[in-house]
């Protein structure tokens, strides 16, 4: 059994731990799409400047090894990414709907209402989507509205996914 991450459960390294070990108790492996984790170390960059250190990452995905690993999109991969999002968006413009309700529904309308945006990561979110399937779920803490496209069972919160262990 396979659990992807999103970049929001990167951002909680106890409870990643958590995750990792319920899985490793029931011979599953945690995975980091390797967009979700340039995405990450891109935001630690820009955080600390100079004194980013990618090794320190480094460290913590190898004391979690081999249950946690960082998994590249090779070329097979990207062929059946490409045929899963589009069996979801058939058209040009099913894509630039569904990312511009995705940016709608989490960046809100500013001028309206002010206040009411906050990070969105729609686009990079949707082809997570794409990637996930009942049997190899994504698990995030981010509950915004990008996610709402994924079929049933395929987004799990940190709890669900830890569910989602016991039962497997």
């Amino acid at each position: 059994m396979t659990l992807l991450v999103d970049t929001s459960v990167l951002y909680k390294p106890r409870r990643l731990r958590e995750l990792c070990g319920a899985a490793n108790s029931r011979g599953g492996r945690v995975v980091v799409p390797a967009l979700v984790h340039a995405e990450r170390l891109f935001q630690l960059h820009r955080k600390h400047g100079a004194s980013f250190d990618p090794g320190e990452i480094r460290g913590f995905f190898e004391g979690l090894a081999p249950v946690l690993t960082v998994e590249a999109l090779d070329g097979p991969a990207a062929e059946e990414l490409a045929l899963h999002m589009g069996g979801r968006w058939r058209t040009d413009g099913d894509w630039r709907a569904a990312k511009r309700e995705a940016y709608r529904r989490c960046m809100g309308d500013p001028a309206a209402e002010p206040g009411t945006t906050r990070p969105c990561g729609a686009p990079l979110d949707l082809y997570l989507v794409g990637l996930a399937r009942p049997s190899r779920p994504i698990v995030t803490v981010d509950r915004g509205p990008e996610w709402s496209c994924a079929p049933a069972g395929c987004v799990l919160s940190l709890d669900e996914a830890l569910r989602w262990l016991e039962t497997a």
